[in-house]
């Protein structure tokens, strides 16, 4: 993705942060279509150059800028290849962690932003957007599932269907408010709840 390291040159990663930064920040104010590089460019502080060294175009910049937000969520290498970590504590962090997401500002804001450019039917953010975010997550839990040290605890003979069942379980009414606009809350209480049930039904579904 970061072309410049691919050309032999130094890559300075507060010029990148500056870059998704600032992308980010307009995509969400003006809308995906209605932002040129030139414009990213400018808000940087950098060349339109500068940006094509680490970015192919605008449609990897926003791949890049959703994959950074599901990064801050998802759970360490260490601790998903952790064979002593039991199956049912990984769930819990991971739902935490991923009602966390759900609810982000951040995230709430870009899914916006998805959904308006998902009316014209023309635009491929919809298909970037749950490629970076959504089918990367489901991927990683699917991973997790076949790993020999949680198939001692856990029957999962369709793991891409124990995933999917997984996640939807956390998405509740809060959540469906909170996208259409409500002005609710979800606090660490609730979260932390949430994810203690979700994760104990979806245990005894699957545990051995």
């Amino acid at each position: 993705m970061i072309e410049a390291k691919k050309r032999g040159r130094p890559i300075d990663p507060a010029k990148v942060e500056a870059i998704k930064d600032c992308a980010a920040e307009l995509f969400m104010e003006k809308g995906y279509t209605k932002v040129s590089l030139d414009q990213i460019a400018k808000a940087a502080s950098v060349t339109k150059q500068t940006i094509y060294r680490y970015f192919k175009n605008k449609d990897e910049l926003f791949s890049s800028i959703i994959t950074d937000k599901c990064l801050e969520h998802k759970p360490s290498v260490e601790m998903i290849e952790d064979t002593n970590l039991h199956p049912k504590k990984f769930l819990k962090i991971l739902a935490i962690s991923f009602l966390d997401l759900l609810f982000s500002e951040d995230v709430i804001h870009m899914h916006t932003l998805v959904m308006s450019e998902a009316i014209s039917g023309e635009s491929d953010i919809p298909k970037l957007f749950y490629k970076s975010g959504p089918q990367a997550m489901l991927t990683m839990l699917e991973d997790y599932f076949k790993k020999k040290h949680v198939k001692k605890y856990l029957k999962v003979n369709d793991p891409e269907f124990a995933a999917d069942i997984f996640y939807t379980m956390l998405k509740t009414k809060k959540h469906f408010q909170t996208m259409l606009g409500f002005k609710v809350t979800a606090s660490n209480k609730y979260k932390d709840e949430l994810a203690e049930k979700v994760v104990n039904i979806f245990y005894k579904s699957f545990e051995k």
